[in-house]
């Protein structure tokens, strides 16, 4: 009788983690080679490089523009 139940609710605890991961993607990296060489390859295939610098420059925009403006905003105070 006891078995039953914990049988139980160990296949309803197996649905709902099953359920849950069905939510994520299959791969949250897409690696795709680069053309530089065996070696550029070989590090193409371990890290997303074309993931990484598109990213990095979207995240050093955010910075310039912050930088921009916040200068832009103690010139104004400046001249005032």
């Amino acid at each position: 009788m006891l078995t039953k139940l914990v049988n139980g609710m160990i296949d309803i605890l197996v649905l709902v983690v099953n359920g849950l991961l069905s939510l994520l993607p299959e791969s949250p990296f897409q690696f795709d080679p680069i053309e530089w060489g065996p070696f550029g390859s070989m590090i193409g295939t371990v890290f997303p490089v074309g993931s990484m610098a598109t990213h990095m420059s979207l995240i050093l925009g955010a910075f310039l523009s912050y930088y921009a403006i916040r200068w832009a905003l103690r010139l104004i105070r400046q001249i005032q």
